[in-house]
């Protein structure tokens, strides 16, 4: 049985459907996100928060969170066409996988080393 590869259905739709959403979260939610740990670090540093002994892990997750954001941020521009983003060179292999799985895994850490100064 014989089958034709006209019929097919298209994958059109679905990938202008991915490349609006790439395009929507990195204009909208990756700003914002920054943005919004952007005051959380502001917050902690006040002199309220300054006196206790979490502060430190609170502003290092807030500023893991803003790495995370920008590495997300940079593998959407390698997926939205509009960008000339490319992580082919050995640098971007290479680092920005590092970076990244180092950035993601780091949440999980400060998280774990919170949990223990507060045991």
């Amino acid at each position: 049985m014989k089958s034709n590869i006209t019929n097919l259905p298209s994958f059109e739709w679905r990938y202008e459907i991915n490349q609006t959403l790439l395009i929507k979260a990195f204009y909208t939610l990756i700003p914002t996100g920054v943005a919004f740990n952007m005051i959380q670090i502001f917050v902690y540093l006040r002199q309220k928060f300054s006196k206790n002994s979490m502060c430190i892990y609170l502003v290092a997750i807030s500023l893991n969170n803003i790495f995370v954001l920008v590495s997300t941020a940079l593998r959407f521009a390698n997926s939205i066409e509009k960008f000339d983003y490319e992580e082919n060179t050995d640098i971007g292999c290479r680092m920005a996988q590092f970076f990244i799985r180092l950035f993601y895994h780091g949440c999980s850490w400060l998280n774990f080393l919170f949990t223990l100064d507060r045991l």
